[in-house]
């Protein structure tokens, strides 16, 4: 024997002779099946939380579904506002007439969070509301320095060209009923 192998005579055999052991390739498929379940822990499939409904013409529906964390949808009608806040991570929503409720809520949500703010393709759902009242809005957004969408990024635009209703849903959906029944 010219080498002296010490106390670790499987790990010097491997050095010398690279033939893979046995077990070796029962170690590398398990760390890998491993790291592709680490890599989707916690992540939700895109189409897994419906916020509104939208209706057309023949009666059918659709459902829109949030795909960032968090979204909000800040709407004007009838001269008043309804707000209404996602939390997807722990599948609540949150609807409110009251600016201070609102902002009280956008503010709970971690600061640099990536957040959609749902809108319409015509005219914002805010058109309308008092000024004051969106500047409020866009100052939290700054202050709080949310990643938001951009209008590339269309997954948060309700199209409403050929829709007659949008149907803001004010609670979760219950487990699988993410397609949507007429």
């Amino acid at each position: 024997m010219p080498f002296a192998r010490g106390r670790f005579p499987r790990v010097f055999d491997m050095l010398i002779n690279p033939t893979p052991l046995p077990m070796t390739r029962a170690i590398i498929a398990a760390a890998a099946i491993l790291a592709v379940a680490l890599s989707f822990a916690g992540q939700q499939p895109v189409d897994d939380f419906p916020i509104v409904a939208k209706q057309y013409r023949d009666g059918s529906r659709s459902l829109f579904h949030l795909y960032s964390p968090y979204g909000f949808v800040a709407m004007w009608e009838h001269g008043g506002a309804s707000f209404y806040v996602y939390d997807k991570c722990l599948t609540n929503i949150t609807m409110t007439t009251d600016l201070r409720t609102f902002t009280g809520l956008l503010s709970k949500i971690p600061d640099g969070s990536e957040v959609d703010w749902v809108n319409t393709c015509g005219a914002p759902l805010h058109y309308l509301m008092p000024k004051v009242m969106v500047s409020e809005i866009e100052a939290l957004l700054r202050k709080k320095r949310f990643k938001m969408a951009g209008v590339e990024d269309n997954h948060f635009i309700l199209c409403t060209c050929e829709t007659t209703n949008l149907i803001f849903f004010t609670n979760t959906l219950p487990p699988g009923s993410a397609r949507y029944k007429k």
